[in-house]
């Protein structure tokens, strides 16, 4: 059922909370690639990410589009399985990007969890996160697509 939904391009779940206004009541893009795992409510191909970064300056728009993003960036160069806290000098950082007319909006987690459970097949990965920020929080069961423009 996974491959299958997968193969159509749009994946099947939501991310439950809402971040200042923000909701994910269904995920439109879910990628991942290098450092990066990826949730967009908007449906995006591999190559509309390629702008994705570790670190951005705020109020500068990292692209043309106006989307908001749902960024997990692992420290290392690549993703790696296992349950991992957010919470001080942690392996890893999630962000919620706002990006409209132009403009960056940034949101840290500052609390919560992200595990990675497998990888399911080569190309897929699934998790779970549990994330809460200052101006809110998002909980979900994930799974994600290999996504080449991820890479470093």
């Amino acid at each position: 059922m996974l491959l299958t939904l997968l193969a159509c391009g749009v994946p099947d779940f939501s991310i439950d909370g809402k971040v200042d206004g923000h909701a994910f009541p269904s995920v439109g893009t879910a990628f991942y690639g290098g450092p990066y795992v990826l949730f967009a409510p908007e449906e995006l191909e591999c190559m509309d990410v390629a702008w994705v970064e570790r670190n951005y300056r705020e109020g500068e728009a990292p692209t043309e589009l106006d989307v908001t993003v749902l960024q997990v960036t692992f420290l290392s160069s690549d993703v790696e399985d296992g349950y991992y806290s957010v919470e001080g000098e942690a392996p890893l950082s999630a962000k919620l990007l706002s990006i409209a007319d132009g403009a960056l909006t940034q949101y840290r987690a500052d609390a919560g969890t992200v595990e990675v459970e497998a990888f399911e097949w080569e190309d897929i990965l699934s998790g779970t996160l549990d994330l809460t920020f200052d101006e809110g929080s998002f909980k979900s069961s994930w799974y994600a697509e290999w996504c080449l423009n991820l890479e470093e």
